[in-house]
């Protein structure tokens, strides 16, 4: 994770940039670019560089990231486990649960979070898929997916919500495949639009 802090009260000549270099792969960002980036990049031989950023704002709105194992255990669905991480990269919980297939391109997914003291803070509940194209970046080797969903408290109160992507097989009908999901959390707070 990087932070990233403009100060407002200077007036820069020209708009600062990130710049994020490896031996393979090359990418500059101008600073308005980052407010809401979320792109997958194929970086060869078999590689995929993710890029997930948003423009954290002093509203206090929590919101933080999310990150896990995908695991299809059969053609039917799987399970997933994570973490739970604040804005600043801290760890706060973790959530797990079982996604099963509804159709072909993909279904549904719940399960539970609990803070890092192991108590049970809710629910977690969406939608996952891959869609009709075969990945959302055009060169990448494999297939990214996509989840949305939402998070309650213990009482099923919807607090916020949850969407990201996940890393999809090599092989559509392998079995006990494992994959990443990465995605973000915010809580529904008055009058901030949440995100």
């Amino acid at each position: 994770m990087l932070e990233l802090y403009l100060r407002k009260d200077v007036d820069y000549i020209v708009e600062p940039w990130l710049t994020f270099k490896t031996k393979p792969l090359t990418f500059e960002f101008k600073i308005h670019q980052l407010a809401n980036l979320d792109t997958v990049i194929h970086a060869g031989d078999g590689n995929i560089v993710a890029f997930r950023a948003h423009h954290v704002s002093g509203d206090g709105c929590p919101k933080g990231y999310l990150a896990g194992i995908w695991k299809h255990k059969s053609h039917e669905g799987g399970g997933f486990r994570g973490k739970w991480i604040a804005i600043d990269g801290l760890v706060m919980g973790h959530l797990a649960g079982e996604f099963k297939r509804t159709d072909d391109h993909g279904g549904v997914f719940a399960g539970k979070w609990w803070d890092t003291d192991g108590n049970w803070q809710g629910h977690v509940r969406g939608k996952w898929g891959y869609g009709d194209s075969p990945t959302d970046c055009a060169d990448c080797p494999v297939r990214i997916g996509r989840f949305v969903g939402h998070f309650t408290d213990t009482e099923g109160n919807i607090r916020g919500e949850i969407a990201g992507r996940i890393g999809h097989p090599d092989d559509p009908e392998a079995v006990d495949h494992e994959n990443h999901f990465w995605g973000k959390w915010w809580v529904h707070c008055p009058g901030t639009g949440g995100q």
